[in-house]
């Protein structure tokens, strides 16, 4: 392994840590005493902040007074950070849209002048064409410290509850370009998932809620009882390409016996959501079980037959 390299995965490892042996390093690393003590240096140099306490069971305290420290990246890691920074520009709506150009600016003017060249020509001959976001989402970053911090909220969604009622937010995704969230209300004891655009107004309250441990528990009742109509569909190698590209967080593709298969359950109210999408698999799709779902399937196409 290269000096440079180790470094990096020492400050990378020792960035988890409030403190460290020499012999830690040593071991982990596989590297002798005089080494480690030379990383140590180094390490310092380039703002490894740490006191040492002395004594047979002294240690390497590391302070928090600068939490980042400069990290190298070598030339398939940067190329990897400006393809992932393209393709997150194409999701326009995200609380961190307008900061995504501004980390490719500084990126790039960190580089050589031949890397930046590389850069360029590389991302010249990149496009991607993946879902746009359809729809601006006003609280997305509210959503998101909800989910993270377990904030009680107050909100309407106009699809919903049209008066400001109390919830949790369980979690924020992505699918066919719309951000939704699993939501917990409070008032009417239930849960609903709900496009975060279609969210009209959203503040954080001083109310306590369900802890992260009851909101789990709580959801994983929910699935069981509500999405009480498991499904079976085997596919085509074309259909499970297909299917993988805009999976479901329900859905699941499955290997049986060399063959494949989309499996979930889904909720009674679902099902012709669920024949639309099967629907969009064409003929690479074949539906295993329920009867009940076979059955509205064949409906639906009969009706889109009827048409020509």
């Amino acid at each position: 392994m290269k000096k440079s390299e180790r470094l990096n995965k020492e400050l990378i490892y020792l960035s988890y840590r409030d403190q460290f042996h020499l012999k830690e390093l040593e071991d982990e690393f596989n590297i002798s005493e005089r080494t480690a003590l030379r990383d140590i240096a180094n390490l310092e140099q380039i703002g490894l902040n740490f006191y040492v306490e002395k004594g047979r069971y002294g240690a390497y305290h590391l302070t928090k007074n600068k939490l980042w420290v400069p990290i190298n990246f070598n030339l398939e890691e940067i190329n990897a950070i400006f393809f992932a920074l393209k393709a997150l520009n194409k999701m326009t709506t995200t609380p961190f849209s307008n900061a995504y150009q501004q980390i490719s600016h500084k990126l790039m003017k960190s580089l050589p002048k031949n890397r930046q060249d590389d850069i360029k020509t590389q991302q010249k001959v990149v496009s991607y064409h993946q879902q746009l976001t359809l729809h601006n989402v006003k609280y997305f970053k509210l959503l998101i410290k909800a989910a993270s911090e377990n904030i009680v909220l107050k909100m309407i969604s106009e699809h919903y509850f049209k008066n400001a009622e109390l919830v949790q937010v369980r979690d924020v995704f992505y699918q066919q370009g719309n951000w939704f969230s699993n939501l917990y209300n409070l008032d009417q004891k239930k849960w609903l998932i709900t496009r975060c655009d279609q969210i009209s107004f959203c503040e954080i309250t001083d109310k306590t809620g369900k802890s992260k441990h009851e909101l789990d528990a709580l959801y994983s009742h929910f699935y069981q009882k509500c999405y009480s109509i498991p499904y079976s569909c085997e596919l085509t190698k074309l259909g499970k390409e297909k299917a993988s590209l805009n999976l479901y967080p329900t859905m699941k593709i499955e290997e049986k016996n060399d063959n494949t298969f989309l499996t979930g359950a889904c909720n009674p109210s679902e099902l012709d959501y669920l024949v639309d999408y099967i629907i969009g698999l064409g003929a690479e799709a074949k539906i295993i079980y329920p009867e009940k779902l076979k059955s509205r399937y064949i409906q639906k196409i009969k009706k889109i037959l009827s048409k020509y």
